[in-house]
């Protein structure tokens, strides 16, 4: 986990040299926060898995660098086979995510604004089967892109996807796959 704090740290200091140096007030975008609500989905190599809903906050450092934070609620079906007869079961897996990225923008002040970046977070999952209600956290990286679009000003819509690779994945009982692609589209006040 330190490797990777230390690898968004690094990538904040190589694309933000205003930034660095403390130059950062002549720069219009410094200091600029955007609100955003996304709903959207993910799939997964056995194919779609469910919705998720977020809120996030990103911080913007220069015009070209933010980062942001986001959080949500989403919810899953996940099948399993019964150890003891061989039956196949099903539950809903409820998530909590957790996520902190870093992007990089690439057309600034534009109506339409790339944007990509890497990323760490985690779930926290709960699940009930037979009366029994269990719970996990899985960790995970993830990498990031999509585009944000100016529709008035202090108003923008995103419309984004995120590649995730959960972290230690033996670990867990009832996690996603090996990876999975979340999807979405989101809306946010800019500040």
């Amino acid at each position: 986990m330190k490797k990777y704090l230390l690898l968004l740290s690094a990538i904040v200091v190589f694309f933000a040299p205003e930034f660095a140096f403390g130059k950062e007030a002549k720069d219009p975008y410094a200091g600029r926060v955007v609100l955003g609500f996304s709903i959207g989905g993910y799939s997964s190599g056995s194919g779609p898995q469910g919705f998720l809903a977020t809120v996030g906050v990103e911080y913007y450092f220069i015009k070209y660098v933010s980062s942001s934070f986001t959080t949500g609620y989403g919810m899953f079906g996940r099948d399993f086979t019964n150890t003891n007869d061989n039956s196949s079961k099903s539950t809903t897996v409820n998530l909590i995510p957790a996520d902190i990225a870093v992007l990089g923008h690439i057309l600034p002040g534009k109506t339409v604004n790339p944007y990509i970046g890497p990323g760490i977070g985690l779930n926290y999952m709960w699940w009930t089967i037979k009366n029994k209600q269990d719970d996990q956290v899985e960790y995970h990286i993830f990498g990031t892109a999509g585009a944000t679009i100016q529709i008035a000003k202090g108003f923008a819509m995103n419309i984004g996807a995120t590649y995730t690779v959960p972290y230690d994945q033996e670990k867990h009982q009832l996690a996603f796959d090996q990876y999975y692609l979340g999807y979405g589209v989101s809306g946010g006040i800019v500040f």
